[in-house]
């Protein structure tokens, strides 16, 4: 399960053990300080977290846990398509007004 805790980190729990990892963090790697996380979405083929940001920095991210940023659009509402282990990401963009694939790769 992943999941936003205090909307600064972006935490991955496994059910059964309950152990804990923060995939990424507001004010690490690249990231900065004050951005609130929303709608994270991790792809594990990529070792990815797809998120929504807000406060100092607002849109929609692909954020790579060995620290690489990539920026996609102003949007929410995240999906990685066909399913989790796809790499292509699809947001709503332009208040709802746009729907938009996004190819992601490292």
């Amino acid at each position: 399960m992943v999941f936003v805790r205090n909307g600064t980190q972006v935490i991955k729990i496994d059910i059964q053990s309950k152990e804990e990892s923060v995939l990424i963090e507001s004010g690490q790697n690249g990231i900065k300080a004050g951005v609130v996380f929303q709608t994270p979405y991790y792809n594990q083929k990529l070792d990815a977290v797809a998120v929504t940001l807000r406060g100092v920095s607002r849109g929609t991210a692909v954020i790579y846990i060995n620290g690489k940023v990539v920026r996609i659009g102003g949007g929410c509402q995240l999906l990685w398509l066909p399913d989790d282990s796809a790499e292509m990401l699809c947001y709503v963009d332009h208040e709802g007004h746009d729907f938009w694939p996004d190819f992601c790769s490292e």
